[in-house]
């Protein structure tokens, strides 16, 4: 079991950190491509165009992440909550480099109200993982919307990506690196079921707000 759960860890914990590459990457192929990032979604998605819209957006967002995380999910570490739903909203709203601000900055809000249990490397190293996962989302959605899949159901394989992605990636390895194995496997229930609210509920109130006919992803 601790192989397992070790090897699982590892696996998906890089594959998060990759698609944070991936997502930045993709941008800009999106930009070579002769898309303009402050053009191609809502808020602009590039590293330049810090706008207003943009600003108040993500200010939103976080605003958001800090009311979720009074929204627990009772779990061994006390830090599991909706606390990362409108950063996954924001992915798929945004783009990768949004959704990956509003993740980190989620995290770590709900981290600092439980008073940081699994130390500040892993509450910082969970953060980024599910940056990764938010670009992970986008880029699924986005790709496979692109290829010719019916957009809804390239939705729900992106939920699905993100879920497993989140729900093994974002803490068993750190948890196992930093406290151990009891902490790794005990985690990982309420993290299934936190994953799974998370990233529906930011997916679904994306599907509401802009929908697919039309949405600029």
């Amino acid at each position: 079991m601790e192989g397992l759960v070790l090897t699982l860890g590892a696996i998906f914990f890089a594959f998060d950190l990759v698609f944070i590459f991936i997502g930045i990457g993709s941008l800009n192929q999106m930009s070579s491509s002769g898309e303009d990032l402050d053009t191609a979604g809502p808020i602009p998605m590039g590293w330049s165009n810090w706008n207003a819209k943009r600003i108040a957006t993500i200010a939103i967002m976080m605003a958001l992440s800090v009311v979720a995380t009074f929204i627990p999910i009772p779990s061994p570490s006390g830090t599991v909550a909706l606390d990362l739903s409108p950063a996954y909203f924001m992915a798929l709203y945004g783009g990768p480099i949004n959704g990956a601000i509003t993740a980190i900055f989620g995290h770590l809000a709900v981290a600092i109200r439980a008073g940081f249990p699994l130390g500040v490397p892993v509450h910082l190293g969970i953060g980024i993982a599910a940056a990764g996962v938010g670009s992970a989302l986008w880029y699924f959605t986005r790709r496979l919307t692109k290829s010719g899949m019916n957009p809804d159901s390239a939705l729900v394989v992106g939920i699905i990506i993100a879920i497993i992605g989140n729900t093994f990636g974002t803490n068993i390895l750190l948890s196992y690196i930093f406290i151990g194995v009891a902490m790794a496997i005990g985690t990982i229930p309420p993290i299934f079921i936190g994953s799974s609210a998370n990233v529906i509920i930011g997916a679904v109130v994306w599907r509401a707000v802009k929908g697919f006919r039309g949405a600029r992803m």
